[in-house]
């Protein structure tokens, strides 16, 4: 807008010059086309200071956030790595403890299972060492009670009868020694019998042989009972032993593997704590990449614009330059010096108006110009390149129109300079 108003006022103020200097117009316009000629070399510089400025700030985010993603991606690869290492360590740990807990529940089946068959164990023992202890002494009895002589008959039969008798009811007395005690019972009462009619008869050999020999029937019963009740006796130990050592097994690697479980459970709660911070991180990282990656696509959009725009910028400076330095190489000429009176009057009736119509022209493009700094800031705002492109065709070319008055003007010039010279 300020390079519009500057150059509109010169436009406005040439005739108004060429005018007052009617005597030596020439240096006038050279001084004004030379004072162009600096702004517009001066505007050239600062727009290259000002755009290498920006450009250094594009190079350097570009390549900031081109490392930042990059450092992201190790990052993201990382964490992707470690959170499926978790989830491994996991599903590994979940099977261990699973196979503990079948082990528990194993093992504590099989110490209640083995309880039950000791308990069993231990009560058919203690029945069979009761029936072997009671049938031992029964045959105690009835030994001593068959080797030991009675002063009275009567009491001495009875006695026999009663310990013999017993022996009967005994189950582990073999059916061949209780027909042999029933057998000695009958042939004894007949017996006694004879014997009470005559108390002072000693007993019959044949007598004292059957009795000998119950005695040493019941003799080897009672050894043979005594034996077994012994070896018994040794089994149970073993077997009550067995039994101690198989539960105190059981009960140490029930305590061991308990241990173990529970450590286990802390491991997987620990990794489990290490996987959702990996995650947390991750999701993080990720969010964090693509909003670089967004700016990274927006900053290269917006420099990558900035650059065409100052090319393009840079290109109408350079024409610029161009056409003022050529106007004053012209204009300075011996030529044009010399006729300069004659023909910048005459342009000076001749193009007043084309030059007032070009200058209305380049300011009722004022409000388009005001609409492209706008649209520039809203582009930049939001990274748009079509937004910025369309605020450069807003912003137009007025330098274009003060540009092609003097090109005019140095056409008149050359034109009426030929003419006389012809």
């Amino acid at each position: 807008m300020k390079r519009v108003a500057r150059i509109a006022a010169i436009a406005l103020a040439l005739p108004t010059l060429l005018a007052a200097t009617r005597n030596s117009p020439v240096p006038t316009v050279l001084n004004l086309l030379e004072a162009m000629l600096v702004k517009g070399k001066d505007e050239k510089q600062k727009e290259q200071v000002r755009f290498a400025t920006y450009k250094q700030f594009c190079v350097d985010t570009i390549q900031e956030k081109t490392k930042t993603i990059k450092d992201a991606e190790e990052a993201i690869s990382m964490l992707e790595a470690d959170a499926e290492k978790y989830d491994a360590d996991i599903a590994q740990l979940d099977e261990y403890i699973a196979k503990d807990d079948a082990n528990l529940l194993t093992w504590s089946g099989d110490k209640k299972k083995a309880s039950e068959v000791r308990k069993a164990e231990a009560a058919d023992y203690a029945k069979m060492h009761k029936d072997y202890s009671e049938s031992a002494g029964a045959l105690k009895r009835a030994i001593s009670s068959l080797e030991q002589g009675q002063p009275n008959v009567e009491v001495q039969a009875r006695g026999k009868f009663m310990q013999l008798t017993a022996l009967q009811d005994m189950p582990l007395i073999p059916t061949e020694a209780k027909e042999a005690v029933t057998s000695f019972l009958t042939q004894d009462a007949a017996k006694l019998q004879d014997e009470d009619a005559d108390l002072s008869r000693h007993r019959s050999p044949g007598y004292e042989f059957q009795s000998q020999g119950l005695i040493e029937l019941l003799k080897r019963l009672l050894d043979k009972f005594l034996d077994e009740r012994t070896k018994l006796e040794r089994e149970e130990v073993s077997a009550k032993h067995t039994f101690q050592l198989f539960i105190k097994d059981l009960d140490d690697q029930t305590k061991q593997t308990t241990v173990d479980r529970s450590d286990k459970i802390t491991t997987k709660t620990g990794k489990m704590e290490a996987m959702a911070t990996a995650k947390g991180n991750l999701a993080d990282v990720v969010k964090a990449r693509d909003g670089d990656k967004t700016y990274l696509n927006e900053v290269t959009t917006v420099c990558k614009g900035r650059a065409l725009a100052f090319k393009s910028d840079q290109d109408l400076r350079t024409e610029e330059i161009n056409a003022i330095s050529k106007a004053i190489e012209i204009i300075s000429s011996d030529a044009v010096s010399k006729s300069s009176e004659k023909h910048l009057q005459s342009l000076l009736q001749d193009s007043t108006g084309a030059a007032q119509v070009q200058l209305v022209m380049t300011l009722e493009n004022d409000r388009q110009a005001q609409l492209a700094p706008f649209l520039r800031k809203r582009a930049r705002s939001i990274g748009s390149f079509l937004l910025l492109q369309l605020a450069d065709k807003a912003a137009g070319n007025p330098f274009k129109r003060v540009r092609g008055m003097i090109r005019q003007l140095l056409i008149h010039l050359m034109e009426e300079a030929n003419k006389e010279a012809s």
